[in-house]
């Protein structure tokens, strides 16, 4: 099967529906949530369910996966280190990946840019996938997100590690405001961990 790559910003609705009636043909479509035209593909083209289509946009929608006639709609999170809105040497930023999987196609859902998406773009490209097809893509960015998980759990792992192999009573006031920031940041990753750790329990089984 081959797959077309493409982004929404570059569609228009009639191409879009006629890159799906190629036969053998699949379509992965990156649409970024903030542009209304990009947007509106998910409806006029897609016809997808209107409150996963508003799922899409309110930024507090939880984690999930949702089964629909002929697609499933999933809900994920990535987080990463965002070290320009604070002070402390680290802060998490979350962001939110929508991915609706289709028996021919794939379309991801974001606001913004997503480095997730121009990594496992570049990996296509470079033929690093087992497969080209919706489901590996899916499984691509599912990946990749994960992997982003890794940086922050060790850097925890490691403010941990001094502090234990620290004096106590050398700690000062700055180093107690520290440990209630990482505090909040372990709180704020177990909200977004815990619930995928069950999705992908379901997606497995």
């Amino acid at each position: 099967m081959h797959c077309t790559v493409a982004r929404a910003s570059d569609c228009t609705t009639e191409k879009v529906t006629a890159m799906l009636q190629r036969p053998s043909t699949a379509l992965w479509l990156d649409v970024d949530s903030t542009d209304r035209e990009q947007h509106a593909l998910l409806s006029d083209v897609f016809r997808f369910h209107p409150l996963a289509i508003e799922d899409t946009l309110n930024p507090r929608t939880r984690v999930k996966i949702e089964e629909y006639d002929g697609y499933v709609f999933i809900v994920l999170r990535a987080m990463r280190f965002d070290s320009d809105r604070v002070r402390f040497p680290r802060e998490l930023g979350v962001k939110k990946m929508c991915l609706f999987l289709g028996p021919n196609y794939l379309v991801s859902v974001h606001s913004g840019e997503f480095a997730t998406v121009d990594r496992v773009r570049a990996r296509l490209d470079r033929n690093e996938l087992p497969k080209i097809d919706p489901a590996w893509i899916a499984y691509a960015i599912t990946d990749d997100l994960v992997d982003g998980y890794f940086p922050i759990l060790d850097w925890v792992d490691g403010f941990v590690d001094r502090l234990e192999q620290s004096n106590l009573g050398d700690l000062d006031r700055s180093t107690f405001d520290d440990m209630l920031r990482v505090r909040r940041l372990a709180f704020a990753a177990h909200r977004s961990l815990a619930p995928q750790r069950e999705m992908f329990e379901t997606l497995a089984h």
